[in-house]
Order: C-alpha cells, then sequence, then structure tokens
C-alpha cells in the first residue's frame, strides 16, 4: 500500500520531511504546501508534486501529512487534518502548551487517527548507543554563543531544542 503524504511547510526542516517522502518506496509526495508560494513551488518541482498555499485544499488527496510549520500554528493545523481523518506527523514542540497537546490527543482518540510527534533524536545512533550507559540524572550546561535564526524563533529556544534533552 502506497501511503499518499503531503508536508505543511517546506522551510528548513520541511525540506527534509519533502525529501524523506520522496525516498520512501511506500509514500508519495502528492504535495508541499507554504505559504511561501515559490518555495512551495520550487520544492515541488524539485520533486514532482503538487505546490499550494493553503493546506486545507490538498486535504482529500492524501492519507498522511507532516506538519513543519512554526510551532505557534501547529494546533490549529493538526485541528484540521484530525477533522479530515489524516495521520500526522507533527514537529516538535507538538503544540505551546499542554492543553492544546491533551487537546489533540482527544481528537485524534475520537477520530481514530494517528498522531506523531517528530522527536527524532530517539533514533540518534549516539542516543542508542548512549541509553544503557545512563542510569543516573546528569546535570549539564550548555550556553549558545551565536544566534540560529534558520528556525524556531516562534517560541522559546527551551521548548523548541531542550525538549530532544526531556525526551530521551
Amino acid at each position: 500500500m502506497t501511503i499518499r503524504a503531503a508536508v505543511i511547510g517546506v522551510g528548513y526542516l520541511g525540506k527534509h520531511h519533502a525529501r524523506i517522502y520522496a525516498e520512501l518506496p511506500d509514500a508519495e509526495l502528492v504535495a508541499v504546501v507554504d505559504t511561501n508560494r515559490t518555495g512551495a513551488e520550487e520544492i515541488a518541482l524539485q520533486y514532482g508534486c503538487k505546490a499550494a498555499t493553503d493546506y486545507r485544499t490538498i486535504l482529500d488527496e492524501v492519507d498522511a501529512i507532516s506538519i513543519v510549520t512554526p510551532t505557534t500554528s501547529h494546533h490549529a493545523i493538526a485541528c484540521d487534518c484530525i477533522a479530515a481523518g489524516k495521520d500526522i506527523l507533527i514537529e516538535k514542540p507538538v503544540t505551546t502548551t499542554i492543553e492544546e497537546a491533551d487537546d489533540l490527543i482527544r481528537r485524534a482518540e475520537a477520530a481514530g487517527v494517528l498522531v506523531q510527534v517528530g522527536h527524532l533524536e530517539r533514533f540518534n545512533p549516539i542516543i542508542a548507543e548512549l541509553a544503557p550507559l545512563l542510569t543516573e540524572p546528569v546535570f549539564f550546561e550548555a550556553t549558545r554563543i551565536g544566534p540560529f535564526l534558520g528556525r524556531g524563533t516562534d517560541v522559546d529556544i527551551t521548548l523548541d531544542l531542550m525538549i530532544h534533552d526531556i525526551d530521551v
């Protein structure tokens, strides 16, 4: 069975989601969506799929959706996708509040759809090797010297990046 997929948000991480779907043998990248029409069209041309600027226009064409937009938009987009009966992969952090996250869980369970959060560090080979060795909690401190303006500016850096540390 081929899964028809779409990526909503083709910025820094969304481009990787599109590439992976295009490479998977059991997936077909049907559409990419971005409010930046030029960006969506460039990725669509690269992978031979449809480009759109409004995700609602492609919901009937796909089975699964990656939501790779600013965190502040995750809840609203995910609610629409769940209501349309779509399985979704949401980049982390899943939402900006625990209440929104709980709401998505309730909606997904009621609709019978899958919701997965992109906690990719779980699958990092280094983390897998270290996990059995880390039996005691460890305290560490990190300082970011320079800014990274490519993504994650809509939420606090702790929520955006430390979520990986908490997850693993």
